[in-house]
């Protein structure tokens, strides 16, 4: 049986938990950490495989920062949006299937 760790005292987040434990969007959260990935920002994300993960700890003192420096988070908002409206445009070809959870 898996014992189920909280949130605030694991030192990996998954997208989803540091979606939650912040109370950011999930697509901003993995627009942070591509963006991180090409070397754009200072997010405190790395990979397993194919999965994001965001260290906690770091996260914490991201947000921190973030909010002292002021950063404006503009252009991961960009990135979500730009997603998002490729997403609703119609491209030639058979339609992708949609997975609802």
């Amino acid at each position: 049986m898996e014992k189920l760790i909280p949130i605030w005292e694991k030192a990996a987040l998954t997208v989803e938990e540091a979606a939650a434990y912040t109370g950011v969007r999930i697509e901003l959260i993995r627009a942070l950490a591509h963006a991180a990935k090409h070397g754009r920002n200072d997010f405190p994300a790395f990979w397993v495989g194919t999965s994001i993960k965001i260290a906690r700890g770091p996260l914490l003192q991201w947000i921190a920062d973030t909010a002292v420096s002021h950063k404006d988070l503009q252009h991961a908002v960009k990135i979500v949006e730009n997603a998002d409206q490729l997403e609703m445009t119609r491209r030639r070809g058979r339609p992708r299937k949609r997975i609802i959870a």
